[in-house]
């Protein structure tokens, strides 16, 4: 995935909030509201993060190869998270983790679409992909986009623009 990341992580927090507004026993604050907004699109996009010690560190590797592409570093790592949130202190965080748990997931199962990620490692070094995108111009980013894979990317993003304008709607017709 190359630009629905972030639209699917959209989506996807828009309707966390909306199952915790109708599933919680009190209200959700405002300020808890915009705290997830913040926290769902970045979730939504941090595995992503890696590309920055790929494109200014070392390169030579899959940057799906790094850490925050492996399902083993986040089936590791969300169970501490989980854990954590069993103290009393730390309760109000568990929506946050359930938020993070969803979007890494999502994040990882649109990767498999048309890109390489290692769903086996470390048992197995081979990547998982639903599609193979040749190589068919002069960069990876063209051959991907003039692909046909690139045609859902296209309708998430469509989607999230849809549901946003929907929303701006809303609002505004709720201030008259």
């Amino acid at each position: 995935m190359l630009i629905a990341h972030l639209p699917a992580g959209f989506l996807l927090t828009y309707g966390f909030i909306q199952r915790q507004k109708r599933v919680g026993s009190q209200p959700i604050s405002t300020k808890k509201i915009t705290a997830l907004w913040i926290a769902g699109l970045l979730f939504s996009v941090l595995p992503d993060f890696d590309m920055l010690y790929f494109t200014f560190v070392d390169s030579r590797y899959h940057h799906h190869l790094l850490f925050p592409h492996l399902p083993i570093f986040w089936l590791g790592l969300l169970p501490l998270l989980y854990a954590l949130t069993l103290h009393p202190t730390l309760r109000a965080m568990r929506s946050f983790v359930h938020l993070l748990s969803l979007n890494i997931a999502l994040h990882l199962i649109l990767d498999t679409w048309a890109g390489d990620i290692w769903w086996l490692y470390p048992w197995s070094t081979d990547p998982i992909a639903l599609i193979t995108v040749p190589a068919t111009q002069s960069h990876w980013v063209w051959s991907f986009m003039l692909h046909w894979s690139f045609i859902p990317e296209l309708f998430i993003v469509a989607a999230a623009l849809a549901l946003l304008i929907k929303q701006r709607k809303n609002n505004a017709a709720k201030k008259q």
